[in-house]
């Protein structure tokens, strides 16, 4: 966790009663308080998110004992001092098969014997290129959550059936476009960026054309560099 805070942020704090800064030492100490508030206020939990920690770790060294010391601490501390708190890291396989068997402590706490799925719900590893949930149905059940995102997050009210129909044919094309779970991405920005576009211009059912158009913009800004697959 980062110690920089703008002014405004730390004002925002200390009419809440924070008055404490976030530092290094103290990181962690303040996670989990946030953590007991959230169960407190009746929330259920907190997820929290973490992309690309294999590329601190793939360094080796020291930051690669540090990454790995770090994901442990988490691990252990999360039994008892984190209620209702999940950590999500997404990592690539070479991170599980070739870095974590270096650190025999850490490599106990993930160890599974199969992948996270509806017989196997303790496994704390979840394969995304191994869902029980098909394909299509994922996709559009990605699609479905993000249209009530998108009205709040822009305080709007979209076309349920209009949108569900456009998340099928834009999950559709992007499926056939690419074959691996790259097409996820290239369907979650393509629909995300149309529920914006018929938002301000107006609602209506994507041809199939207007759906590849949609789609192929998103290949190509992929192609260009813009952002890794996942």
């Amino acid at each position: 966790m980062g110690s920089a805070t703008s002014p405004a942020d730390t004002k925002t704090l200390r009419d809440v009663g924070v008055t404490g800064k976030i530092t290094r030492p103290n990181a962690f100490r303040m996670l989990r308080s946030l953590a007991q508030i959230i169960r407190t206020l009746s929330y259920s939990g907190l997820i929290l998110l973490f992309d690309e920690v294999d590329r601190m770790a793939s360094i080796g060294g020291k930051a690669e004992k540090i990454a790995t010391d770090n994901l442990r601490e988490v691990i252990d501390r999360c039994r008892d001092e984190m209620p209702g708190a999940m950590f999500v890291y997404a990592v690539p396989p070479q991170f599980i098969n070739e870095v974590v068997p270096r650190y025999p402590a850490l490599q106990q706490r993930v160890r599974a014997p199969g992948r996270f799925s509806r017989a196997n719900h303790f496994s704390p590893l979840i394969s995304i290129e191994q869902l029980d949930l098909a394909e299509d149905a994922l996709l559009l059940a990605i699609g479905e959550k993000l249209i009530p995102i998108y009205e709040l997050a822009f305080n709007t009210s979209l076309d349920h059936t209009v949108q569900y129909a456009n998340a099928a044919i834009l999950a559709n094309i992007a499926r056939d476009v690419f074959l691996d779970v790259s097409h996820r991405r290239i369907f979650i920005k393509a629909f995300v960026m149309e529920l914006a576009r018929q938002h301000h211009s107006g609602q209506h059912t994507l041809t199939e054309d207007e759906a590849k158009a949609i789609v192929r913009g998103q290949v190509d800004a992929l192609s260009e560099g813009e952002t890794a697959p996942y």
